[in-house]
């Protein structure tokens, strides 16, 4: 029986009896529950109710999923069911189908056992392939537990979930969520839960600290072991726990501890106690800090842990760090990592400017380069009046400034370095329409509202790109554009590099030496597959040269956009190729209606097609394939062979040959025992999404003018009239 609008208003009136200031934003959810329409229901366009269940660890973090539908780290849920008895049982029939985490593995949070923790509106863009328009989501948020310090197993939905994240609480996805959950009492009593330290140098050093002997007194006396301790009260999670030990036992302050598993001990009565572990890096002197408990602190090399009175425990989780973590063995001599670099380069360079007193002027029109008239203006982000649009690399705040003076633009400007953001704030504070905050762009996007559009002007070869694209699309609304400007070619003449690495640049200072950065100035195709991976359409690429031709410096401007909110592409099946190479055809059938394309058991839209058989002509195959799949016939003398496109997947070099059957016979059908059917005909203009990436390039290769999002394959067509093919030998 369908989910009641009493059972709904009663879930509802609930919540705002411990949130009635939130009745005023959840009026249009109240006003829905008096209409007829059934907002239990999926189809009911003028809003409705999804369920979303927030799990939190032993750990204290969150289980975020990413959704492949909105393309967004969320926490597990989604629509009700016929079937449905409440709201909670929605929460946790989908956190079973997308993560395989059964019911009986959480439990409600005490005092959250009849009562959402969360209740949230928010609209969903129409999606017109499916006759969605846009609406609503109700979404009603229930508060689980995992019973077990264990970890828990998770299966995901590969056709609706691409991956999990367990996030900290300041990095829940929701800020609504983030806020109650940072005021959230801990349900675990003081003394019964605890963690400890693991404080590794640059050298693979471990910081260990000796105990008083007082025994009976204390767990391992007179012993080496970890700084920590057990959880209080006041304590919302176990980092914190173990950050306040750290505080109070030796002044210690690690930025970047993150947890490394769960160790259990042994207490005096016998019973096993799970310990969360939590590693971070520190190069200090011990010597130096202020030790409140136990004799002293020393660092030790795991090579030598077997000459201290050590618990076993300890010594083996040491090795173990050593053993898997990079951060864990001996890092002496090598270079400071490249983030690293820059970041003290640009406080250098922003403590400079601050020294000189100099702010650049706020722009009458926006520049993506350092020469004035050369390429085009804000034009390129679109119409931004209103909206909201991120600065990457803020730097001076200036370009903020002009777009949310001349453009009515809604501007974020975020800076890691704190003397830029100083520059920014201390001549540009009050602005309308602008606003500065100081932090990393990943982590200050894990936790912000989705923009309108991007921008970085040179400041983006910064980044570890592999780390700042996917916050940029996990951050921005589908379709929104990401305007980059980014070195091409320096003033030396050296050009973009042909691998996705940092290279060392200079940062010019008017007075002073210049200062070595890190950055990833990288080939336009570079640029493209990188955006390609992460989400993202790119619509045009510019080389912008000097206007003085006696100079080599060249920038390029990249036009991209973030694609709609969907799986947009596979890069290949989950059943990766055991040869060194794998050769394949695919099969283009059009007819009247459209183009024949049918779903992989796995989820992907594909042509007809297959491996190619020892022996076997890519004709011959492509007719084979045809008839296998389909139930379709066709002769070898009516088959084209369009060319062949080359990519590699998972190091295995993938050949796929388009063929184009211009005669066929029959009707298509599923047939048993094939991976691939439900088939139907789509015309050229209203393709479907989640097409396979050999299926996307065959048909691009074939007619180029398709709009259709893949990753890149090198395709070489074959001669006009050729003869048909050669039986392939040979193939692994």
């Amino acid at each position: 029986m369908p989910l009641s609008h009493d059972h709904i208003r009663t879930a509802v009136e609930t919540y705002l009896a411990h949130h009635p200031h939130e009745r005023p934003q959840l009026g249009g959810f109240l006003e829905a529950l008096d209409r007829e329409a059934d907002i239990a229901c999926r189809s009911t366009f003028s809003g409705h109710v999804t369920c979303g269940a927030i799990v939190v660890d032993h750990l204290g973090r969150v289980l975020h999923v990413l959704h492949l539908a909105s393309g967004k780290v969320l926490a597990p849920g989604g629509h009700a069911e016929p079937k449905d008895e409440s709201l909670a049982g929605v929460a946790l029939r989908e956190l079973h189908e997308e993560t395989g985490i059964p019911p009986d593995a959480v439990a409600p949070w005490p005092g959250y056992e009849d009562v959402p923790f969360d209740v949230d509106i928010h609209d969903i863009d129409a999606r017109p392939g499916k006759g969605e328009p846009g609406h609503q989501h109700f979404d009603v948020r229930f508060l689980f537990r995992v019973r077990t310090a264990a970890e828990v197993p998770v299966v995901l939905q590969e056709e609706e979930v691409g991956g999990i994240e367990w996030r900290p609480l300041d990095r829940v996805a929701s800020p609504s969520l983030r806020e109650k959950l940072m005021k959230l009492t801990p349900t675990v009593e003081p003394g019964a839960s605890n963690a400890s330290a693991l404080i590794h140098n640059d050298r693979g050093e471990y910081l260990l600290h000796l105990r008083d002997y007082l025994p009976g007194q204390i767990w391992e006396p007179g012993m080496w072991s970890l700084l920590g301790g057990g959880r209080e009260h006041q304590d919302t999670t176990l980092e914190q726990t173990v950050r306040r030990e750290l505080a109070e036992e030796a002044g210690l302050d690690i930025p970047d501890l993150t947890p490394f598993g769960t160790e259990y001990a042994t207490d005096a009565a016998g019973t096993a106690v799970p310990i969360a572990i939590y590693a971070g890096r520190w190069n200090g002197d011990p010597r130096e800090l202020r030790l409140t408990e136990g004799v002293m602190l020393a660092w030790f090399a795991p090579a030598d842990l077997h000459r201290l009175r050590i618990a076993s425990t300890t010594s083996d989780l040491v090795r173990r760090h050593a053993a898997s973590s990079p951060a864990g063995t001996p890092t002496e001599g090598l270079p400071v990592p490249a983030e690293e670099t820059n970041t003290r380069a640009w406080q250098i360079y922003g403590r400079s400017q601050l020294a000189r007193a100099y702010t650049p002027p706020v722009p009458d029109q926006l520049s993506w380069t350092s020469w004035e008239g050369v390429g085009p203006g804000a034009e390129v982000l679109g119409d931004i009046a209103g909206r909201r649009v991120l600065d990457i690399g803020s730097g001076a705040g200036h370009h903020a400034v002009h777009l949310a003076r001349a453009h009515g633009a809604r501007v974020t400007g975020i800076e890691l370095s704190p003397t830029q953001h100083e520059r920014a704030v201390s001549t540009h504070t009050g602005h309308d329409g602008v606003e500065f905050v100081q932090g990393d762009v990943a982590d200050y996007l894990a936790g912000a509202e989705p923009f309108h559009a991007a921008y970085a002007i040179g400041t983006l070869a910064f980044i570890d790109p592999h780390r700042s694209l996917p916050a940029l699309r996990d951050s921005l609304r589908p379709g929104a554009p990401l305007i980059l400007s980014l070195l091409h070619t320096d003033l030396h003449g050296r050009g973009p590099s042909t691998e996705v690495a940092p290279r060392e640049q200079m940062i010019l200072l008017r007075d002073d030496p210049p200062l070595p950065t890190q950055m990833w100035v990288l080939a336009p195709h570079l640029w493209e597959d990188l955006l390609t991976e992460y989400g993202f359409r790119v619509e045009a690429i510019d080389v912008l040269k000097h206007p003085d031709e006696n100079a080599s410096v060249i920038q390029q401007l990249i036009r991209a956009r973030r694609l709609p909110a969907r799986p947009v592409r596979v890069s290949s099946r989950p059943r990766p190729p055991v040869a060194h190479a794998a050769v394949g055809v695919g099969a283009i059938i059009v007819s009247e209606q459209g183009l024949l394309l049918g779903r992989h058991h796995r989820g992907t839209i594909e042509l007809p097609g297959g491996t190619v058989e020892t022996g076997e002509s890519f004709e011959a195959a492509a007719v084979r394939e045809l008839g296998e799949e389909t139930g379709l016939t066709a002769r070898s003398e009516d088959v084209q062979l369009l060319g062949t496109l080359l990519d590699h997947v998972e190091g295995v070099l993938r050949v796929t040959v388009g063929a184009l059957v211009h005669v066929w016979q029959g009707q298509p059908a599923t047939q048993p025992n094939e991976s691939i059917g439900e088939w139907a005909w789509y015309p050229l203009d209203q393709l479907p999404d989640g097409l396979f990436v050999c299926s996307a390039q065959i048909l691009t290769a074939w007619r180029p003018d398709l709009n259709i999002d893949h990753t890149p394959a090198h395709f070489t067509p074959f001669a006009h009239g050729s003869q048909p093919s050669e039986p392939v030998d040979g193939l692994l």
